[in-house]
Order: C-alpha cells, then structure tokens, then sequence
C-alpha cells in the first residue's frame, strides 16, 4: 500500500470535482479507506493511479482531450498597423417618421 489522501486531495490531483472522485469509487473503480481515528475517507494513491491509468470511464483531467485527440494551433494573424489609418464606419440614420 503507498500514500493515502483524502477525497479533496485526489480530486485536485486529477483536476476533477470531489463528487466526480466519490463516484468513480461508488463504481468500485477503486477501494476506499476510513481511518477510524479522524473518521475520514481515504484513497491509496497508488490504487487510484492504477484505476486512471486501466479505466477508460474515469478521464484524467491532467490529461484534458484524452489520449487519441487531435490539437492544432491557430494560425497567427498579423498584428493591426497602428500607424495605418484608422477606418471609418458609415451609419446612415434612421428616416424620420411624422406622427
């Protein structure tokens, strides 16, 4: 058994919500420990790693696309000339109407 966290700890780690981490363990995704002393509950770490790395249903959020996404970069678009002149909008008014 390696190092112990809490819910929060584990749901930080992995950029997910507390919720999220305590319902992959209602899955039985992994085992969870109460210490009787603090009345907490606690996750083996090397378990919940374990899980992450086998479980598709449980997605790593250091990991935000997952593993077979696709990401390009934008192509940069040229700054505007600041010293081009500035261009002007024409805005026609609205015809009058008599009453």
């Amino acid at each position: 058994m390696g190092h112990k966290l809490t819910l929060p700890d584990i749901a930080s780690r992995v950029r997910r919500h507390v919720r999220t981490v305590e319902l992959w363990a209602g899955q039985g995704f992994f085992p969870i420990y109460r210490d009787p002393a603090t009345k907490r509950y606690l996750v083996d770490l090397d378990e919940f790693e374990e899980a992450l790395a086998t479980n598709p249903r449980m997605r790593d959020g250091r990991k935000p696309f997952g593993e077979g996404a696709i990401v390009r970069a934008l192509p940069v678009q040229a700054e505007p000339d600041p010293n081009a002149p500035a261009r002007r909008i024409r805005v026609e008014a609205e015809p009058e109407v008599e009453a």
